[in-house]
């Protein structure tokens, strides 16, 4: 059946289903769009954190050169060899 002057009423399957797909379309590619937003967001955040704990880490502490403190050897009296001995090694 050949309608003159266009259809009238309620759209026909094609029609509902052309709508359908255009409204589908459109909420995906908002959907698409707003993902895509919010992960650059992160991303940008993230590195704004990152920056502000590598500003917030202290500096490397500079290790003070070690001075060479001499040492004395304590000598002490060996009853044993009735003599004087180092602490260290007492020789008899």
């Amino acid at each position: 059946m050949v309608f003159r002057g266009g259809r009238r009423g309620r759209p026909g399957l094609l029609g509902t289903v052309a709508r359908t797909a255009v409204v589908a379309g459109t909420a995906k590619a908002t959907s698409n769009a707003m993902d895509r937003r919010s992960q650059r967001k992160a991303s940008e955040q993230q590195q704004e954190y990152q920056q502000e704990y590598q500003q917030q880490q202290a500096p490397p502490a500079q290790v003070a050169p070690v001075q060479s403190v001499p040492l004395r050897v304590l000598t002490i009296w060996s009853p044993s060899c009735r003599s004087w001995g180092s602490f260290i090694s007492p020789a008899c």
